[in-house]
């Protein structure tokens, strides 16, 4: 998880920068932050029925979000008013409360026992 989250902050930074050293170049550069998003991502990553139990968007609202952000020159976006919401959350938070609940949240389920 702190590899995927470290990667994230990275792009997320590096786009931006992207966005302002290219804007007045007539290019527009912007970053899509999706929360869960309902692909087989999570099949495949062995988490099985993690869209039941959690609140997600289509790829199609996904990409209406980042297209219009893209026809306004943001420099980013945040796909669903929950994960805006979310995302403002997290800044007012302290920075471990931040750790510590995201752990709860990503931290793997023991496998349930079979009858």
């Amino acid at each position: 998880m702190s590899a995927y989250a470290a990667s994230k902050s990275y792009v997320l930074h590096f786009t931006e920068g992207l966005w302002a050293e290219a804007r007045d170049k007539g290019v527009t550069v912007t970053a899509l932050c999706p929360g869960t998003t309902q692909t087989e991502f999570f099949d495949v990553a062995g988490v099985e029925g993690w869209l039941k139990k959690h609140r997600y968007q289509t790829v199609d609202q996904v990409v209406k979000t980042g297209l219009k952000a893209l026809e306004k020159k943001r420099q980013y976006t945040v796909s669903g008013w929950g994960n805006y919401f979310l995302s403002l959350l997290v800044r007012i938070a302290t920075r471990r409360t931040v750790v510590v609940e995201s752990m709860k949240y990503f931290r793997p389920q023991p496998p349930k026992e079979k009858k």
